[in-house]
Formats: structure tokens, C-alpha cells, sequence
């Protein structure tokens, strides 16, 4: 294995998995600063105080009330291996922060190419609404940031698998022309 590269294969390596990482890295490195310096918020305190009551404990105060189990059932496993700290709480939601902005990488790429999915991910990576809210554990705030962004990879793709490519996806999504 060569721990070096050869001078053709650098832009190769650079475009395929340098710029992508190193957006990821910028992104994940934002969202943790000061992550665990402010308190809990509401909406935290009381996913810890679910997640206390352990997995079947957490599924049955869920079924009970408004919110949906999933976001507490990986919360639940992520407090059991990290804790319970403001920090630890909160490093969940970086994760999928971090992991949107990879969707938003991976869209873009299949879109336009991967300058524009490097660049469409450190945009999604810098932008600042983006990062505040990556950062607070809260159910809400994770499974609509999650679910819009799988929906939308997710269409894409199907789309694409009909059409053939990423610009005939493209202008299949366009709405229709009204008629004359």
C-alpha cells in the first residue's frame, strides 16, 4: 500500500474525497463549538428525563403522548454510551446536522457534479440558521431537518432511476406549463 500519492492521482483524490471531508470536518468542528456551555432548554430536559425511564419506559410515555418514539430510541441508545451531560446530549443533533450536510453534498453532486456538491454542502455547512439549530437536542427540530432531507435524496434518486439522468430528473420535477 503507498502512503503516498502520484501527481495525477492527487486532483482525483482531492475532488473525490478531500474537499467532501474536509467540508464535513469544517461543519462538524462549528457545530461543536461551545456546544455544552449554556443549560439544557425545556424541550431537552424533558427528552432526558424520557429517555431515564428507560427504552420500554420511554416507547410507553411516547405512545401516550404526542411525540413519536423513533428520536427518543436513538436517544436513548446515544445517552447509554456517551451520558447525559449538556454536551453529550446535544452531540446527537451535530451528528445529524453533520450528516444532512452530507446530503446535501450527495444531492448536489448527483445533480451538477462534485464542485457543486462541495459547494452546496459548505454552504449547508456554513449556514448559520443550519449550525444554530444542529446544535439543541430537540425531537422536532432533528426529525424534520432528517425527514426533509432523506424525502428529498430519496425522490431525487427514484427520479432519476425513471429518467436516466440527473438533468432529465431535473426537468421532470419542473411543474407542468399551464395550458393556453
Amino acid at each position: 500500500m503507498k502512503l503516498w500519492l502520484r501527481p495525477k492521482d492527487r486532483p482525483t483524490w482531492l475532488g473525490r474525497w478531500g474537499i467532501p471531508s474536509l467540508v464535513l470536518i469544517l461543519a462538524f468542528g462549528l457545530r461543536l463549538f461551545r456546544l455544552g456551555d449554556a443549560n439544557l432548554w425545556w424541550d431537552e430536559a424533558l427528552a432526558v428525563w424520557a429517555v431515564r425511564k428507560g427504552l420500554l419506559g420511554v416507547t410507553l410515555w411516547t405512545a401516550g403522548d404526542v411525540h413519536p418514539p423513533l428520536f427518543f430510541w436513538f436517544l436513548w441508545a446515544w445517552v447509554q454510551l456517551v451520558g447525559e451531560g449538556e454536551f453529550a446530549v446535544r452531540l446527537l443533533s451535530v451528528v445529524f446536522g453533520v450528516l444532512t450536510v452530507a446530503v446535501a453534498y450527495s444531492l448536489g453532486s448527483m445533480l451538477a457534479g462534485r464542485t457543486m456538491g462541495s459547494l452546496a454542502g459548505l454552504l449547508t455547512g456554513l449556514a448559520r440558521f443550519h449550525v444554530w439549530w444542529s446544535r439543541p437536542s430537540s425531537m422536532a427540530r432533528k426529525s424534520c431537518a432528517c425527514t426533509s432531507s432523506r424525502a428529498c435524496w430519496v425522490r431525487f434518486r427514484s427520479i432519476v432511476s425513471c429518467v436516466g439522468s440527473a438533468q432529465n430528473a431535473l426537468i421532470a420535477m419542473l411543474p407542468p406549463l399551464p395550458p393556453e
